[in-house]
């Protein structure tokens, strides 16, 4: 039996390859994998029709790591449902399976309350020095909060999790692109960097 064969996709770049992150994006386009998007330090990849996609992210977005550590940690409908743990593949990247969600170019506000009340939770447990804008007022950030839990069960919770237990070396960076969809359930992605 070949190693091929007892390995995963993901295990294969760990153990046996170990190409630096734009030849895996490479490796993944030759093996039929989708680029589903990118950001500033990291890549998602989906085989046509699979459930999960693989995200690669750059080692130097600690923020990312931690996010995971919180999901993984303390689920909520809000995070998204990863598969197994972020493999370190060389110094330079990570990879971690994930659930495929949909993009939503819609969520400004939404994204906005929850970024606002996680930076009131983080500079309230003294996590943070960042400034809470442009809402300023607590009284108004938690009624803008408590009207999105109405439609989105939940969120509070999630907001709370990263805005108290979050690494106070992460800075909140949560904006429409970094949340997406599970049917009509709002996903954080990616809140920190």
């Amino acid at each position: 039996m070949k190693i091929k064969e007892i390995l995963t996709e993901s295990e294969i770049l760990d153990e046996i390859s170990r190409p630096e992150m734009s030849d895996a994006e490479t490796i993944l386009s030759n093996a039929g994998y989708e680029n589903l998007g990118s950001g500033t330090f990291s890549s998602v990849h989906r085989k046509a029709d699979s459930p999960h996609c693989l995200k690669l992210v750059y080692a130097r977005d600690g923020g990312y790591r931690d996010f995971v550590r919180l999901a993984m940690q303390y689920p909520n409908p809000h995070f998204p449902k990863f598969k197994g743990k972020m493999m370190k593949i060389t110094d330079n990247y990570y990879a971690i399976r994930m659930e495929v969600l949909e993009r939503s170019w819609f969520l400004g506000d939404e994204t906005e309350i929850m970024s606002n009340y996680i930076k009131f939770l983080r500079h309230q447990n003294n996590l943070s020095t960042q400034k809470v804008t442009p809402l300023s007022d607590a009284e108004e950030i938690n009624l803008k909060m408590n009207e999105l839990e109405k439609s989105q069960p939940g969120i509070t919770k999630a907001c709370e999790i990263l805005g108290t237990k979050s690494k106070p070396t992460s800075w909140v960076d949560l904006h429409f692109g970094n949340a997406m969809m599970r049917g009509k359930t709002i996903v954080i992605t990616d809140p920190f960097i």
